[in-house]
């Protein structure tokens, strides 16, 4: 079972967003990032998601093997890492290839190439970050910042951002405390709250 993650949603930009428009299929963005690269933005329209699981697998390799103490939780049940994060990009295929009901999937793309990803669920007035994931030579550029102002782009009645990470993942939770978000009793079926904890940001 493989967490799904809450991106960082600031009051900063939150407040930017009020009065944007809903669309049922966004219109594509472009922003330049921190190092000068275009980018676009946009929700994925492609056959399957081959380009963004190679994203969600090389992110997720260069952050892990930084953490010792979730590779090993990661080893109790997968015979590999690699086997672990194909398992985990297993639902975001089936759900893709569904069109389920409430789900969005977006990318970054610079030069032709899709660097970042980022999919999740709405239903009433909240969101829930599934997965996020910027390629390592393009992260802190504010790929991933873009990427959660577009969860309010296409959905500005949303008023909550919800999403779990591991506690062990330290560097992840400092960047959302730092950023403003806090711990919440959100959790996920199947997650021990000894490992994961959940975090959200709510828009008053």
């Amino acid at each position: 079972m493989y967490n799904r993650k809450l991106f960082f949603i600031t009051s900063a930009f939150l407040t930017a967003l009020i009065g944007t428009s809903a669309m049922a299929m966004m219109a594509a963005s472009t922003f330049r990032t921190k190092g000068g690269h275009v980018a676009i933005i946009e929700q994925v329209t492609t056959k399957d998601l081959s380009a963004e699981a190679a994203v969600f697998h090389d992110a997720f390799v260069e952050s892990y093997t930084k953490l010792p103490a979730i590779v090993e939780a990661v080893l109790k049940k997968h015979p590999t890492l690699e086997a672990f994060l194909t398992k985990a990009f297993e639902d975001e295929i089936a759900d893709f290839a569904s069109k389920k009901d409430g789900a969005y999937f977006l990318h970054a793309v610079i030069d032709g190439k899709v660097v970042a990803y980022m999919s999740f669920d709405v239903k009433d007035k909240e969101a829930y970050v599934r997965e996020l994931a910027v390629s390592p030579q393009y992260q802190g550029i504010g790929l991933g910042k873009e990427l959660g102002k577009t969860i309010f782009r296409i959905k500005p009645e949303i008023t909550t951002v919800r999403g779990v990470t591991r506690r062990a993942n330290l560097p992840a939770l400092g960047s959302y405390k730092h950023l403003g978000l806090v711990e919440s009793s959100v959790g996920h079926e199947g997650f021990d709250p000894s490992v994961y904890v959940g975090l959200e940001y709510t828009r008053k």
